[in-house]
């Protein structure tokens, strides 16, 4: 047997095996004790490919500390293409530019983006409660729960030791520079732009998220720093809320959204990715009342039964201000692994999935083995047939990973069939502010990003 074949009887065996351990609703542990995602369903290679050579990570990206900047022209031809871009992207961000800071850390900020000035460096990042859907102008005002929550509005996630998840969000400094440059942080400009104005090829948006990270967490398998964090307050309305001064926590990075503009696809490439650890995956079998799985992860109690995953908490949250502790506590799951339905035997969802499980498994072989990121896996990406037009939900036109979600990020939109695709909050149709004095903002093709229509509420009157 020639060796082409003995790495074909590899990928095989590879895969049999990871389908196995979902039957049994586990995740891979490699040799070295790593955990892995498993594999939903039966794999087949992408058109063109054999089972050895299906969408792997080029040589030239390893060392991580030399993988080159991805580059936005393409070609984008295949699924390959696409979550090539998304793990090149990842391990490019996350290299270490001096002193453990990661490449990311050093971009301008969303804030930076909305005042049009960029802040400078501090000592440590602050981390907020999620507030992307406020649109008071003033983001520090007390603010009632029901702004402090993930997307969607539906609840706060809440992790296994009770303490609130918190995210940073970031842009590069093409973006950053051609927001400020072109005034698209101004209202009265963002009233007057062509529709169909759109980003450049190029720009990338993040958004990370973070857990408190305690005495029992394994910092060579996860990344963790120390940060400033929003403390929680309950207010004398009886809304929990954030204090005016932050708190110093160690925090380790649980998730982050990749968001990339590249050639032919205005839309951006949407893609996200998790640590191995933090939560399981529903089966293409889910009883509601059976246990997604056995064990315990970061974010899930093991026995929960899937209907005890993602559950809302909008009404029910009630905060120790004093140790911080919230409950209840949110059991995660994955609704969608992939973002997709588990099991799907859609030709375009099964060679969608082989280029994402193929190439997770390329770049963790190539990793060295004392590199934290081999802990962590591309869950998916989605994009669009690149037909981008002003007022429209994109929905129609969805390639790849058409349910994706993070399970740290859209924890509770997973199970809201309008709400569950990043196209379906990143579109470009017209902005209504839920305060009422600021007038609608027209549809455009860079309404996409939730910075303009941040910008366009906090900087009324500017």
């Amino acid at each position: 047997m020639n060796s082409r074949s003995w790495r074909m009887l590899g990928r095989v065996v590879m895969l049999v095996a990871a389908g196995l351990l979902l039957a049994a609703g586990c995740s891979d542990a490699g040799e070295d004790g790593t955990i892995r995602p498993p594999v939903t369903g039966d794999v087949t290679a992408p058109p063109g490919t054999d089972g050895a050579d299906a969408c792997t990570a080029p040589a030239e990206w390893f060392p991580q500390s030399q993988t080159p900047q991805p580059e936005p022209s393409g070609p984008f031809q295949n699924f390959c293409d696409f979550h090539r871009w998304a793990w090149q992207s990842f391990l490019w961000l996350t290299q270490d530019v001096g002193g453990g800071q990661l490449r990311f850390e050093s971009f301008p900020t969303r804030q930076d983006a909305v005042s049009g000035t960029q802040a400078a460096a501090a000592d440590m990042p602050r981390l907020l409660v999620r507030t992307q859907k406020i649109d008071h102008p003033d983001a520090t005002s007390d603010q009632p729960l029901d702004e402090v929550f993930q997307a969607g509005e539906r609840g706060l996630m809440v992790d296994q030791n009770g303490r609130a998840i918190y995210y940073s969000q970031h842009l590069n400094e093409a973006m950053f520079d051609e927001i400020v440059d072109k005034q698209w942080n101004l209202p009265s400009v963002l009233e007057e732009i062509p529709p169909d104005t759109e980003f450049a090829t190029g720009d990338v948006v993040l958004k990370v998220s973070w857990s408190v990270a305690d005495q029992e967490t394994d910092r060579s398998r996860i990344f963790v720093r120390s940060a400033l964090i929003d403390e929680l307050v309950n207010s004398p309305a009886g809304n929990i809320t954030v204090s005016s001064e932050p708190i110093e926590a160690d925090m380790a990075l649980v998730g982050m959204h990749v968001v990339g503009w590249v050639a032919g696809h205005p839309e951006a490439i949407w893609a996200t990715f998790e640590q191995v650890e933090n939560a399981p995956d529903l089966q293409a079998d889910q009883s509601p009342d059976a246990p997604v799985s056995d064990r315990s992860f970061r974010f899930y109690a093991g026995g929960t039964p899937a209907s005890g995953c993602n559950r809302p908490n909008l009404t029910e949250l009630v905060l120790d201000e004093a140790t911080q502790v919230l409950q209840p506590i949110t059991q995660a799951c994955r609704q969608f692994p992939f973002g997709m339905v588990p099991g799907s035997t859609d030709s375009n969802d099964q060679q969608n999935l082989a280029a994402i499980t193929t190439l997770n498994q390329s770049v963790w072989d190539q990793l060295a083995p004392d590199n934290l990121w081999r802990n962590y896996f591309e869950v998916g990406a989605v994009w669009t047939n690149g037909d981008l037009q002003p007022n429209n939900d994109q929905q129609a036109n969805l390639i790849g990973s058409t349910k994706l979600s993070n399970a740290t990020i859209e924890t509770f939109t997973q199970q809201v069939a309008s709400q569950n695709n990043c196209f379906s909050c990143h579109n470009t149709l017209m902005f209504n502010p839920t305060d009422l004095t600021i007038p609608p903002l027209q549809g455009t093709n860079i309404n996409l990003s939730h910075i303009i229509t941040t910008a366009y509420v906090q900087n009324q009157g500017k």
